[in-house]
């Protein structure tokens, strides 16, 4: 910000500067000497100064009272003014000067039409400056509602995930109290600790893949108690992938949805498998469970939480295609690219 002002100020040094000598310049093809020129072009620049200084204060004054003409009469008024001060102090420098004087009687219309010009221009590029910045405040302002908007979403996306799995927590807890109470205690321990990370990743927007598995083990062992010998599960992940970042609490939906569709309506074991590969630009997760067609009609459900994670996805990169799903071999594959930014 600093180097940016320092940068404009330069400019509307150099600006003045040519404007300077250019008048000068003009003058001095009249046949007059430099120092005349010079003088002649010092006033001018001089009076030009003070006229951009009221012609802002005129701008500021338009801005409030809307009058699309107060801007331009005010600067018909400076110009007039201008060029009576300016006739004033430079008769009174140059009384003997028949030559110049009548050069300067000559060259007032001109010069009125410079002043207006000049003044007008000022009025526009201040006008401009005005506006873009007022334009910046506003897409500033808008950006900030669109991320509190866009985090609320997210909030409130992760909210209506965790009472679906507490819910079903809670059932197994119930139906384990009374037959094998040491698995209801350890599964109210596990819970706790799984809701315990859950509230601390809520005001994260990404962490790494090892913190995120680590929480994700917590939900499997829960899990584990729910369905015992049956749920079986397989992790690989290469090593140089669990420090690349990925949103809090996005594969235990995905994970859930696997165990759903691969567990119910069945008595026998499932494998539930998540795998991992990484480049520098992006991580790509798959999960997988076995999927029997003929049964999963009945488990169709709402679909909430692969849309869930889908718009959690967008709402983060901008992008729809980062999660997608395939069936391969009576296998149902979950695939989730997040890219590395």
């Amino acid at each position: 910000m600093i180097i940016e002002k320092i940068k404009n100020s330069i400019d509307q040094i150099v600006w003045w500067l040519c404007w300077y000598f250019f008048v000068a310049a003009l003058v001095h093809q009249f046949g007059f000497d430099w120092c005349l020129s010079f003088a002649d072009s010092t006033v001018m620049l001089l009076l030009l100064l003070l006229t951009s200084c009221s012609t802002y204060f005129a701008f500021n004054k338009f801005q409030k009272t809307g009058n699309r003409f107060f801007v331009i009469l005010w600067n018909i008024a400076l110009s007039w003014i201008s060029v009576f001060i300016l006739g004033l102090v430079l008769r009174y420098i140059y009384v003997d000067d028949l030559k110049y004087l009548t050069f300067l009687d000559s060259s007032m219309v001109v010069r009125f039409t410079w002043f207006f010009i000049m003044n007008l221009l000022v009025t526009v590029i201040y006008g401009l400056q005005v506006n873009i910045l007022e334009q910046k405040k506003l897409e500033a302002h808008n950006n900030e509602d669109a991320n509190l908007m866009k985090d609320a979403e997210l909030s409130g996306l992760r909210l209506q995930l965790q009472p679906h799995f507490l819910f079903n927590s809670l059932n197994s807890i119930n139906a384990l109290i009374g037959t094998e109470p040491a698995k209801a205690r350890s599964m109210v321990l596990q819970l706790s600790e799984f809701l315990r990370g859950t509230l601390q990743r809520d005001n994260k927007k990404l962490i790494s893949l090892q913190e995120e598995i680590s929480h994700l083990k917590i939900y499997l062992e829960i899990e584990k108690v729910r369905f015992g010998h049956r749920l079986i599960t397989q992790i690989e992940i290469p090593e140089n992938c669990l420090n690349m970042m990925v949103p809090p609490l996005i594969l235990q939906p995905i994970v859930e949805n696997a165990i759903k569709f691969g567990l119910y309506d069945t008595t026998g074991q499932v494998t539930i498998s998540l795998k991992v590969s990484c480049m520098e630009s992006h991580l790509r997760i798959f999960v997988a469970n076995p999927f029997d067609s003929d049964t999963a009609a009945s488990q169709k459900g709402t679909g909430f939480g692969l849309d869930a994670v889908q718009r959690r996805l967008y709402l983060l990169y901008a992008r729809n295609d980062l999660l997608k799903t395939e069936k391969e071999n009576s296998i149902f594959i979950t695939q989730i690219d997040i890219p590395q930014i």
